[in-house]
């Protein structure tokens, strides 16, 4: 078992080079993920002009923010996600 300092074990590190992702479990309180939210949204809204409750009328400049361009197709995923009204 790791402690919270201690580095990644081998078998996790395996499982990162075999699979590109590395779930770990409680990495991080529930108010640290509030936070990084709470950033993320307010970083989205004051460089791109994208309010997090309101992604249809402001999720086109998730574009923008894109590092593909919206070459991923995130404005599809965007209206596909926000129900109709």
């Amino acid at each position: 078992m790791t402690t919270e300092t201690s580095p990644l074990t081998p078998q996790q590190i395996d499982t990162y080079l075999r699979d590109g992702i590395l779930v770990v479990d409680n990495l991080l309180s529930r108010e640290e993920i509030i936070e990084a939210h709470q950033g993320l949204a307010q970083t989205l809204k004051d460089d791109y002009g994208v309010d997090v409750h309101d992604l249809e009328g402001t999720g086109h400049g998730l574009i923008e923010a894109s590092s593909t361009n919206g070459a991923g197709k995130i404005g599809v995923l965007i209206s596909a996600s926000v129900p109709s009204m």
